[in-house]
């Protein structure tokens, strides 16, 4: 089974993202829901396993070097890799999610690249980041503590 193609993963977005969108354009879904459906394990994603990216692939049709663009990749223990650049997990930003209000405010214009649908971008990812690369740094990132019952290593 192949998905249709009318929901490109965009430039700079999260393959979270990118699946949350299919799952709306595809089956009109939640993104877990649609996960379930084709038989992925929501752990593959988040994480960005080997498993989750082939079936990503196999099911989408995108070559493999597209989807990675939308992760970074687990290269070791606590060490990670993004578009080559190499870093410590203290960079990922994984206990907190970022975005930029204006950014958003644009997606959610029926002309956007996204048709309306909110997207997650890789650039809000990563913790040194505290204002917006796509709108030339004018808007200041703001940051919510990501809840994670039992799994907050910070208070």
């Amino acid at each position: 089974m192949r998905l249709g193609n009318s929901t490109p993963l965009l430039e700079g977005e999260t393959i979270m993202s990118w699946v949350s969108r299919l799952a709306r354009d595809e089956a009109d879904a939640d993104p877990f829901r649609f996960l379930n459906l084709l038989e992925i394990n929501r752990k593959d994603i988040l994480e960005t396993t080997e498993t989750g990216l082939e079936r990503l692939e196999r099911l989408t049709g995108l070559p493999r070097p597209v989807i990675e663009r939308g992760a970074y990749l687990k290269i070791s223990e606590r060490f990670y890799q993004y578009r080559g650049q190499q870093f410590h997990a203290e960079f990922a930003g994984r206990e907190r999610i970022s975005f930029c209000p204006a950014c958003l405010l644009d997606d959610a214009s029926p002309e956007s690249h996204s048709r309306g649908r909110r997207v997650g971008r890789m650039n809000w990812v990563f913790a040194p980041v505290r204002t917006c690369p796509t709108i030339g740094g004018r808007a200041r990132m703001f940051q919510r503590q990501a809840v994670r019952p039992g799994r907050n290593r910070f208070p």
